[in-house]
């Protein structure tokens, strides 16, 4: 289950999953961005037919290892 609040230039979302009859919740926090970048945001989920935090998400991870933070020397 998942739940998405979205207002102009903020995401922000709760997303709940349950285990084996128990309930985890997954915490998130929340990102505020100016107006041209959400909408520029929207456009690429549109295209590449993700959520915004599923888009985030491979934006970050990408940048992420480009950037070769995750310690490894390859």
């Amino acid at each position: 289950m998942e739940d998405e609040a979205v207002n102009l230039g903020s995401v922000e979302v709760t997303s709940a999953v349950a285990h084996e009859g128990e309930k985890t919740i997954r915490k998130r926090k929340s990102l505020a961005v100016d107006e041209t970048t959400y909408e520029m945001l929207s456009k690429i989920c549109a295209e590449r037919r993700r959520s915004k935090i599923q888009q985030l998400q491979v934006l970050i991870e990408a940048e992420f290892y480009a950037l070769n933070l995750d310690g490894t020397d390859s």
